[in-house]
């Protein structure tokens, strides 16, 4: 069953989205902020501005725009923030993206 869902303004040019996640149930108190639902926006998002992922050549003083794309998240360990990137995000789903996330998450866990 399809549901349309009115969203706020997420970003220039992204009017639409793809719901792949409800992160409260009916009946859940939901707080000013919280997340409540996870929308899959930000290869599109990165697509329409392509500068977010471009890098600087000083030395030619030119933008280098990228074909393609890497996420890097920031994740809090006991030794401070890593930030492990994810690469080829724009060629993977958002399911796959998780699997590789949880995967990177499990590794940086405290061993007990």
């Amino acid at each position: 069953m399809t549901q349309e869902i009115r969203l706020p303004a997420v970003s220039e040019g992204v009017s639409e989205g793809v719901v792949v996640g409800i992160v409260v149930a009916v009946g859940d108190r939901v707080d000013v902020d919280q997340t409540v639902l996870e929308l899959e926006t930000d290869k599109a998002a990165l697509k329409v501005f392509p500068r977010f992922t471009s890098s600087l050549d000083q030395a030619n003083r030119e933008l280098i725009l990228k074909r393609y794309l890497r996420i890097g998240v920031a994740i809090d360990t006991d030794d401070g923030l890593l930030v492990p990137v994810l690469r080829d995000a724009d060629t993977k789903g958002v399911e796959r993206l998780a699997i590789e996330l949880n995967e990177i998450a499990g590794r940086t866990a405290p061993a007990n």
